[in-house]
């Protein structure tokens, strides 16, 4: 693979950072910052990804992951996995296509359902089964689900919801489908091509919290003094910070490495394997570390290390956390 980073992505990057310092990121009554999110769509980063045939940039995957990694570094409260991994990048390829627009506008938004509660089914058009940890519900025009035999867009006015309070304040979702009308939007490929892209969302988001973190603590060792010297002088917060780089670089080699496989249509089980695997665990080191050096200010919730923390957390076990991901490195290579 070429590790260059595009033109498109350079735009896309650069673009993702001015909107997000300059958009307030205050959730609204929905849980999210969908004003920041509309601002995004506005500056055509949302509709990027997309192929030019359907009014995007062709940017696909890449692209994707970039703006995802900069919302990341952020910790913007926008529903990027759900509407973006979940619902545009799989849409875009199957059926759905009528949302297309307004979710590259930033108008609307879907959720996506990855981790079921319980045995589900598809008969005929018709889907039964339950789901936990739904994130974006709230307002959605839909929730994707990447069934074993198919991907479905399910409408919500059928649906049994209950809140659920996430580790991030986010408002997640259980829900309850009994004989719900949906919308068959692919097979079986189809449906695992949307884990999988969901599993490369979130490593990117998580790349970007860690770097998030990471320049968070940078800023504060260099304007933090004690003994009369910026704490990052002495030797044992340079090695923590320098520790700190370093899996951050893990983090951004195995993510690039996944999605360009993936965007490839390449085989990447392992891959994506490996990136998950790293991702929750350096994520979860990174931020361990920043909140070390802070010291008592880490703790503060004036300070906004804590939102980049609360959000690893949430997404280090979705779709299989470290440990499952290890296990998942081991099978791959026991089966040759």
């Amino acid at each position: 693979m070429d590790w260059a980073r595009s033109e498109l992505q350079t735009m896309v990057r650069d673009l993702s950072r001015d909107v997000l310092e300059g958009t307030d990121l205050t959730p609204d009554s929905t849980g999210l910052a969908l004003g920041a999110w509309r601002a995004l769509g506005r500056a055509g980063v949302l509709a990027a990804p997309l192929p030019e045939a359907l009014g995007g940039m062709d940017g696909g995957l890449m692209a994707a992951c970039t703006l995802a990694v900069e919302i990341g570094k952020a910790a913007a409260p926008v529903p990027v996995l759900p509407s973006l991994f979940g619902g545009t990048l799989a849409l875009a390829l199957g059926g759905g296509r009528d949302l297309l627009e307004g979710l590259a506008s930033g108008e609307l938004h879907v959720a996506a359902a990855w981790t079921p509660a319980g045995p589900c089914a598809l008969r005929g058009d018709l889907l039964y089964g339950s789901w936990t940890g739904v994130p974006a519900l709230t307002g959605a025009a839909g929730l994707v689900v990447p069934l074993q035999e198919a991907l479905v867009l399910v409408p919500l006015e059928h649906l049994q919801t209950q809140a659920q309070d996430a580790t991030n304040r986010e408002t997640l979702h259980a829900v309850l489908a009994e004989g719900v009308p949906c919308e068959v939007l692919g097979d079986r490929a189809l449906a695992a091509r949307a884990r999988e892209l969901a599993q490369v969302g979130l490593a990117a988001v998580s790349q970007g919290l860690a770097k998030g973190g990471l320049d968070l603590t940078s800023r504060y060792a260099r304007e933090r003094k004690q003994f009369g010297r910026p704490i990052g002088s002495f030797q044992a917060v340079q090695q923590r910070a320098a520790d700190m780089y370093i899996q951050v670089q893990a983090m951004e080699v195995t993510l690039w490495q996944a999605a360009w496989r993936v965007s490839e249509g390449l085989p990447a089980a392992r891959e994506l394997a490996i990136a998950r695997h790293v991702a929750s665990l350096a994520a979860h080191e990174i931020l361990s570390a920043a909140h070390h050096l802070h010291g008592g200010m880490g703790f503060d919730c004036d300070y906004p290390l804590y939102r980049y923390t609360q959000w690893s957390r949430q997404l280090e076990t979705v779709l299989g956390g470290p440990e499952e991901q290890l296990a998942r490195i081991g099978r791959l290579i026991a089966a040759g």
